[in-house]
């Protein structure tokens, strides 16, 4: 390609033969390096040598830049988007739907919805069953069959069921035999799922979708004559005949059903990947399920309305959207289930009443008084707040945008078994951001004027987290970070950046100050989840996994994080070279089933502080980390 940037060195080797040049610090031969957009990369590094010191150069090779210096990308990448709603393209449209209901059923107590029977609902021809549901916590790999249209030893033509446990999605239809497909793959409780059936008569194809994707098909199926067809169609487990002795239901497992729709017509690819309650296609209904506060209807104007069976349990959600162009109105009560973010001032005429849990607040926005008898509830640490003390200007009152954190260069390579196995490089600091005030007039003046300067010096600081006393909990020691400007911020303060802009290397210039005073306790459930590195435990943390990447994206609480900033240390700054290994174990449905990855060939990409400087449950920490290979068992 093109050269966007050449210089030229004239260096003198060592003793040991060795040289050291610092890339943009050479003599421009063309080009501009302070004017690089990193953000339009890849790009590649050459190196040409006359070791005669004249102009008659050897190639000595081109390789990818495959990290890309933070501090100077930071710069253009912060002007990609003002921040305003109102400039964004393809804006969602602003609307309200009323509170819907979702039933769960729980198989312990044989909770079922009876919608009688559907005969002439397969009819020949083409048919689609879709619906939306979620596995209850404890579902495991044992589950039943949720969606039953048919009775146990009593199979007809046209029968159809539906099964998601935590290792596949199954369903079958009845014609000549059970008809079955499956998808084999991991499935998370408490996680809504997409499942359509659909049958194409003209192709003679079933075909089974999840979340969208077609995952499995069976061809040669001939078309379904369900007519004479009695079986009924049962929400929560599959219908038996009494003379059985086996109780109202066989087979029943525990879930929770959004909606569910059954057509008499073949399914878009668009109208299956955007199925949810509020998305639900009309045309060809044969059954459409409406929830409501106790009981299930159908919408279809076919009378298949469900009759419960001993005490499903109704569950309400409300869908809104986050913009009003003008003001909202609510003539009545508004219910929120989950949190209510206000950006602007929040006015109430009346008396809060009640016990309120608040994780942020700033004091001085507080007006006015509660009223009598009811108190407010403050966490320890008001999240993200503390303390910042630079060398030479003093220390002051902050809130964190940005904590201390690393990024870990990854250079590709391969082993001989043709992996992809990369290994780490250099590493980076990241920016630290923070919000400050004129509380302390004389301190944000030094500040300002610091950052005012032509050439400011780089200082060191600290990242102070103090508890609800005051009292300094934890320390990260920075060194060496520079002004990167400074813009209008929230709540009247003023937003500064610092960064590290020397060249990446690994010397860590953030550092915890020991002793560590992170804790050891687990939040998760310890039981069913656990995490070993190179066989020690720190914490419970959460576990992300991004196959196709080869990246695990692990989190931690603060009072669970302790130990392992001193296990991950080494590998940042290049004290060991050996990877390490994970080992994630979880334990499925009682503890003679227990799952296990294993990940192999392991060092840390990205290292964060990233939210909650406090000694409180807010206080997050992540770590992403690079694998070779994943092992199942």
């Amino acid at each position: 390609g093109t050269p966007v940037y050449v210089e030229q060195f004239t260096p003198t080797t060592n003793e040991f033969g060795l040289i050291n040049i610092n890339i943009g610090g050479g003599t421009p031969q063309s080009g501009d390096f302070s004017t690089i957009d990193w953000s339009n990369g890849p790009y590649s590094l050459k190196v040409e040598v006359d070791e005669n010191g004249g102009t008659t150069y050897t190639d000595m090779g081109t390789s990818q830049l495959l990290s890309v210096p933070y501090a100077l990308h930071a710069k253009t990448s912060e002007d990609a988007f003002s921040g305003d709603y109102d400039e964004l393209a393809n804006m969602p449209a602003t609307n309200i739907s009323d509170t819907t209901f979702y039933v769960q059923l729980d198989h312990t107590e044989e909770d079922y919805i009876d919608f009688g029977t559907f005969e002439g609902f397969t009819n020949s021809s083409d048919w689609a069953v879709i619906e939306k549901v979620m596995m209850p916590t404890g579902t495991g790999i044992e589950g039943g069959w949720h969606i039953f249209r048919g009775e146990a030893w009593q199979d007809k033509e046209g029968d159809i069921s539906l099964q998601i446990t935590t290792g596949s999605v199954n369903v079958w239809v009845v014609k000549n035999g059970l008809k079955s497909l499956a998808y084999n793959n991991t499935f998370l409780e408490e996680t809504w799922y997409t499942i359509c059936l659909q049958y194409d008569a003209a192709l003679t194809t079933l075909n089974l979708y999840v979340d969208g994707e077609l995952v499995d098909q069976l061809e040669s199926i001939d078309p379904q004559d369900d007519s004479g067809n009695t079986n009924k169609m049962f929400w929560g487990g599959q219908d038996v005949d009494a003379t059985e002795g086996e109780g109202d239901l066989y087979s029943e497992e525990s879930i929770i059903i959004a909606c569910q729709d059954w057509f008499q017509r073949k399914l878009t690819l668009e109208e299956i990947q955007t199925y949810s309650p509020e998305n639900r296609p009309q045309d060809g209904l044969y059954f459409s399920s409406s929830i409501n506060s106790n009981s299930v209807t159908d919408l279809s104007g076919n009378s298949h309305n469900g009759t419960n069976g001993n005490s499903p349990e109704y569950i309400y959600d409300v869908y809104n959207h986050t913009d009003f162009d003008e003001d909202l109105y609510v003539d009545g009560n508004l219910t929120v289930a989950g949190n209510l973010k206000v950006m602007g001032d929040l006015e109430v005429e009346g008396t809060i009443k009640g016990s309120i849990n608040i994780d942020t607040i700033h004091f001085s926005q507080i007006e006015g008084l509660l009223g009598e008898g009811y108190s407010m509830m403050f966490p320890d640490i008001l999240d993200n707040y503390g303390i910042i003390d630079i060398t030479g200007i003093g220390s002051n009152d902050v809130v964190y945008l940005n904590g201390p954190g690393y990024d870990v260069e990854a250079i590709e390579s391969y082993n001989e078994w043709g992996e992809r196995d990369d290994y780490p490089g250099r590493s980076m600091e990241n920016p630290i951001v923070f919000e400050a005030d004129s509380s302390d007039l004389p301190w944000l003046q030094s500040l300002i004027s610091w950052f005012d300067e032509s050439s400011p010096a780089p200082k060191d600081l600290a990242v102070i987290i103090p508890d609800i006393n005051r009292t300094e909990s934890a320390r990260w020691n920075c060194t060496s970070f520079s002004p990167d400007g400074y813009t209008e911020g929230t709540d009247n303060r003023i937003s500064f950046r610092l960064i590290h802009d020397q060249i990446p290397d690994t010397d860590l210039n953030i550092n915890l100050q020991l002793p560590d005073p992170f804790g050891t306790e687990c939040t998760a459930e310890t039981e069913n989840f656990e995490v070993l590195f190179d066989g020690q435990k720190f914490g419970c943390p959460t576990l992300e996994v991004d196959t196709a990447n080869q990246v695990m994206t692990l989190a931690w609480d603060y009072n669970e994080f302790n130990g392992f900033w001193s296990f991950i240390k080494p590998y940042l700054d290049g004290t060991y070279t050996n990877k390490f290994q994970v080992i994630a174990s979880w334990v499925y449905y009682d503890p003679n089933h227990v799952k296990q990855s294993t990940f192999d060939g392991c060092f840390p990409l990205h290292f964060e502080h990233y939210t909650g400087f406090g000694l409180d449950q807010k206080s997050k920490f992540m770590v992403r980390i690079w694998y070779v290979r994943m092992r199942e068992a």
